[in-house]
């Protein structure tokens, strides 16, 4: 009788199968730089209260940071790295509970990124290679340099490999996938504009490259799909959420960005979202019903910057909801990336104020899921729940990172990082 229907795509062919995963094992945790290795940015065993959250502790490290940084956390330990002002590399082991240091490690190649903290060892990117260093005492195991002249190389390390990306000098990035104990590469794949912030789900790999969001075998390094974004585009980040992957990309010669719903099984595009007005789309999170997007239009001369938080239906990519953040006096509001923590969304936030000093913050809103089917163009309008200030300095670079623990928020903003619980 052969396959039904629901077995194949619309053109025929047969549907790719992957088996999923739902990404339980933080355990209240931040293992991996999007949390889980789909990169979800969602935490599936915390439990904050938002309603009675205070700062609990603060550590002002020797590192700058932006919202490019994030903190991981894993077994009742924060790890934070990034460079000093004079350009050595820096990674922090410090208590959860109480903000104390326990160990620093220095490297003199250029800031230290951590992408995953996985058994006895965390794995942190830098200009030369990816570092692994022993989570109890911070000594350097080893390092993966591979051949070529990079801006840097980063990645996550999965349950049998660590996948390592390479941001060429020479225009011709690379995909890696390394053995975690000796540094041997077992496969490589080769493209234009590779996406630091892919994702892993199954037995793929998911990565932007060369105009194209592709999906990569976990075993061999092969293409298993690849779906076109659009003349001059290049991707930023991956999300893989079950049977659909997101990726925002970005066009320079058509001036304007997109977020892309792919058919997993299928390698089709499903929807894509155009942003408008000269805004950029700064974050996602994912969930099975919805996808939280930060939203960001830079200031100019003759105005100030503007932000808003948008959820939109994963069927269809109609918006559910906008939430349009409100600007201090004199001031352009920014946002970081959002997170998923139970059910509330948390996002940094940064008023950068003229002639005053900047105001680091985030917010907190609550999720839930508008009645009925959306229709597209009408919008449900939305308030911040809640906003919880973290620090005033000078200026910073950037609006805060944020994760989350056990019962804690964590977050990292101009060197210092900050635990509200």
């Amino acid at each position: 009788m052969g396959n039904s229907k629901a077995d194949k795509c619309l053109d025929g062919t047969e549907k790719e199968k992957n088996e999923y995963q739902e990404g339980n094992g933080t355990e209240g945790g931040w293992p991996h730089f999007g949390c889980n290795l789909t990169g979800d940015h969602k935490n599936y065993g915390a439990n904050p209260n938002s309603d009675a959250m205070e700062l609990a502790w603060d550590n002002r490290l020797s590192i700058s940071s932006t919202s490019a940084m994030r903190p991981l956390i894993r077994d009742d330990v924060v790890y934070v790295g990034w460079q000093s002002i004079t350009g050595i590399g820096k990674l922090y082991a410090l208590d959860a509970n109480r903000g104390e240091q326990k160990w620093v490690a220095e490297y003199e190649g250029g800031a230290l990124l951590p992408g995953s903290v996985m058994e006895d060892s965390i794995y942190a990117g830098s200009p030369d290679g990816i570092h692994s260093f022993s989570v109890e005492t911070g000594e350097l195991s080893w390092s993966f340099r591979p051949e070529g002249d990079w801006k840097f190389v980063g990645g996550v390390r999965g349950i049998d490999k660590l996948y390592a990306f390479g941001i060429s000098k020479n225009k011709i990035d690379g995909l890696y996938a390394v053995d975690p104990e000796t540094g041997e590469i077992e496969w490589e794949f080769r493209s234009s504009d590779i996406s630091g912030l892919f994702a892993v789900q199954g037995d793929s790999v998911y990565t932007g490259g060369g105009g194209n969001i592709h999906r990569i075998s976990k075993v061999d390094g092969s293409e298993i799909w690849s779906v076109p974004m659009g003349y001059g585009y290049k991707s930023g980040q991956i999300v893989a959420n079950g049977e659909t992957i997101y990726a925002t990309g970005k066009s320079n010669q058509e001036k304007e960005e997109k977020i892309f719903a792919i058919d997993d099984s299928c390698g089709q595009m499903e929807w894509s979202v155009v942003s408008k007005d000269e805004k950029s789309w700064m974050g996602m999170a994912a969930n099975p019903e919805e996808l939280y997007v930060s939203v960001q239009r830079e200031g100019t001369k003759n105005a100030y910057g503007t932000a808003e938080m948008i959820a939109l239906d994963r069927d269809g990519g109609s918006r559910l909801w906008t939430i349009k953040l409100e600007n201090m006096r004199y001031a352009s509001v920014e946002l970081g990336n959002p997170i998923i923590v139970g059910d509330e969304i948390y996002v940094g936030g940064l008023q950068r104020r003229a002639n005053r000093s900047d105001i680091a913050y985030f917010n907190v809103i609550g999720i839930d899921l508008p009645e009925g089917t959306p229709v597209p163009g009408q919008t449900h309008r939305r308030e911040i729940d809640k906003t919880i200030k973290i620090s005033e300095e000078p200026m910073y670079v950037s609006p805060p990172s944020i994760v989350a623990g056990k019962d804690t928020i964590y977050t990292l903003a101009g060197g210092v990082i900050s635990a509200m619980r």
